[in-house]
Formats: structure tokens, C-alpha cells, sequence
């Protein structure tokens, strides 16, 4: 992630997500924003990190 704004809508699409499969509705998330190769990892860590978190702070 790039930045807090960035972590920020990650968090608002998953909220959305959520909203919409509660409904019986199907969602695909397209990310806008190209990843560079050497930063694949560093974000798929960044974005688990923030999934986990999310979820932890709806309990």
C-alpha cells in the first residue's frame, strides 16, 4: 500500500463487500493501481495485515 488513504479504501471495500453478500449479491474489486513486482509481497503482507485487522476490530 502506498499510503494510509490507500489502506483506508481497502478497509471501505471490504466493509462494502461485506454489506453486499449479506445481501446475496456477487462482488469483484479491481484495484486501479498497478504493483510493481518488487513490491508484490510487501503488499499482499500489507493487505492481510489490514484484513485481519479489520475483522479483529468488529469483535
Amino acid at each position: 500500500m502506498d499510503s494510509v488513504m490507500g489502506i483506508v479504501e481497502f478497509k471501505v471495500r471490504g466493509e462494502l463487500t461485506e454489506r453486499a453478500w449479506k445481501h446475496g449479491a456477487q462482488v469483484m474489486n479491481e484495484d486501479p493501481n498497478h504493483v510493481p513486482m518488487h513490491m508484490i509481497e510487501e503488499n499482499m503482507r500489507t493487505r492481510r495485515y489490514t484484513k485481519s485487522n479489520c475483522k479483529a476490530s468488529e469483535n
